[in-house]
């Protein structure tokens, strides 16, 4: 598998992927058009603070991870946002190779950490728990 920058020719393809992602279990996410979702993934593309990545496996788009480089008081972390494996490929290794090869990434960029929200109760919550991240006990999630 072929870890690299999200690049403008794969936007169609990612925005493909997103889709058939979340429009299914757990999230059951609905979005008005294509175009929406491809939106979403160029305005991630849009600034320099947002750092995209693919995942390739024989060429094709199997992985997907939106997200930023977030100033905290320790340095600067990278904020995963998005994160996607193509269905067919999830349950293999394929989520956690693309993790290891992100975070080997924004190490040689000199970030200091990454953080990320999910739902609890829901697969990714247990994907990330394997994968090293730990539930931050101080925090919560509010919305307005």
């Amino acid at each position: 598998m072929d870890v690299q920058y999200l690049k403008e020719e794969q936007v169609k393809a990612a925005a493909d992927l997103y889709i058939s992602v979340f429009s299914q279990e757990p999230w059951n996410e609905e979005y008005e058009s294509f175009e929406q979702v491809e939106t979403l993934i160029r305005n991630f593309m849009a600034e320099s603070c947002y750092l995209n990545f693919a995942a390739l496996k024989n060429g094709e788009l199997v992985g997907l991870c939106l997200g930023m480089k977030k100033p905290w008081i320790n340095g600067v972390e990278y904020y995963i946002d998005e994160f996607c494996v193509k269905v067919d490929f999830q349950g293999k290794g394929i989520g956690s190779a693309f993790l290891a090869g992100i975070e080997e990434e924004i190490s040689k960029l000199g970030l200091d950490g990454m953080i990320l929200n999910t739902e609890k109760g829901v697969p990714a919550e247990e994907f990330y728990l394997k994968n090293g991240f730990h539930q931050l006990s101080n925090l919560i999630v509010l919305g307005k």
